[in-house]
């Protein structure tokens, strides 16, 4: 009976190492990016344990003894962590390999803006009450009343205020702040970091992630490319790279590139 025991822990064993690349992903993202299907994709496509923000981060910043875990575990992570100098700090302790990943800010201003919309105007929905819940605490500015009530105009309009200073549950940690700071920590090696792009995926989708593979060391066999769709589920409304060319009026493209900094358009190739 002992060695029937065995014999099952065993198998049991060499089963597991076959379900799960051992290897722990981690991939900050701008929101709107593709977050949602990059997880799907890369868990499903490696047998990976799709691992929770909650398993790394106490509200904007990563918490010491969850990285302390979390460094001992593998899977994929894919979610919106800041480079604060506390996250970057402990980041480089642990020596962790990080993959950033941005869109054009100008698409991803458009597609936070309609993400908004689609939240504050539709009560019903799960997201909806649980923010209506904490709304103090997510949007300590605003009034619950006039936020359900937005229109989409409104939602661009405040979208492009808030691109460098937003006043919500980020902590005034607008999102051209958090591409410039995590390029800054990219350009100066302080850790094993990878940046991708959303127009990558669009155009290439099989090169965007053999290039995350690369980066990890994680041999391309390893990972089966299972379709996901690209729905709501997945958070996506279009996926258009340019959509913002033709549904921002002209002021509103020029006030969101006189905001961004021309280090920007040069790193990422995007033209005005």
């Amino acid at each position: 009976m002992k060695r029937f025991f065995i014999i099952i822990s065993l198998l049991w064993v060499l089963l597991l190492s076959n379900l799960y690349t051992d290897e722990l992903i981690i991939i900050s993202t701008v929101p709107k990016s593709g977050t949602a299907y990059i997880r799907e994709k890369l868990s499903s496509g490696l047998n990976q344990l799709l691992l929770s923000e909650k398993n790394l981060l106490l509200g904007l910043n990563i918490h010491p003894e969850k990285l302390a875990d979390l460094v001992k575990r593998t899977g994929t992570l894919v979610y919106h962590i800041f480079p604060t100098p506390q996250n970057i700090q402990l980041l480089k302790e642990y020596n962790v390999k990080i993959v950033f990943h941005i869109r054009d800010i100008r698409q991803q201003t458009l597609s936070w803006a309609h993400h908004q919309f689609y939240i504050s105007n539709n009560p019903q929905k799960r997201i909806h009450k649980w923010i209506k819940e904490r709304f103090k605490e997510i949007y300590p500015t605003k009034d619950y009343e006039k936020w359900r009530q937005k229109t989409l105009h409104d939602c661009i309009e405040e979208a492009i205020n808030d691109l460098t200073d937003a006043a919500d549950q980020f902590g005034n940690y607008g999102y051209i702040r958090m591409v410039q700071e995590w390029l800054q920590v990219y350009k100066e090696g302080t850790l094993p970091m990878l940046i991708t792009t959303y127009e990558d995926l669009h155009d290439d989708e099989e090169s965007f992630f053999l290039k995350i593979l690369a980066f990890y060391n994680i041999p391309k066999d390893e990972f089966t490319d299972i379709a996901i769709s690209k729905t709501n589920k997945t958070r996506f409304r279009k996926g258009s790279k340019d959509e913002w060319r033709e549904v921002l009026t002209l002021e509103q493209q020029k006030r969101i590139n006189d905001q961004i900094p021309e280090e920007l358009f040069s790193f990422f190739g995007w033209e005005r």
